[in-house]
C-alpha cells in the first residue's frame, strides 16, 4: 500500500499546524513536535512564504526540524510523517 494511501485520512482532514506570516518560527516546530506526540502523520497549511521558496522547500525544512519525511505536497499543504 502507498504512503499516500495509508495516509488518506490526514491528507483529506484539516491542518493539524499552520504557518502564518512569520513563517517557520521555534513555535511551529514545537507544535509539530507536540502533534507527532499524538500522531504519527500530520498536515501543515501554509498561509503565505516568501517569493523564494516553494511549498516543497518549505515542507523540507520542517521535516528537516522534526526528523521527518514528506509524504504529499498540494496547494499550499504539505503531510508530514514521523516513524515512531
Amino acid at each position: 500500500m502507498s504512503k499516500k494511501k495509508e495516509y488518506g485520512h490526514v491528507i483529506h482532514g484539516r491542518a493539524d499546524v499552520i504557518v502564518g506570516k512569520n513563517f517557520i518560527t521555534p513555535n511551529i516546530i514545537e507544535e509539530c513536535l507536540r502533534q507527532f506526540e499524538e500522531k504519527y502523520a500530520i498536515k501543515v497549511k501554509f498561509l503565505d512564504l516568501p517569493v523564494e521558496l516553494s511549498i516543497s522547500q518549505a515542507a523540507q525544512i520542517i521535516a528537516d526540524q522534526t526528523k521527518a519525511q514528506v509524504i504529499d505536497t498540494r496547494g499550499r499543504t504539505c503531510v508530514l510523517y514521523l516513524k515512531k
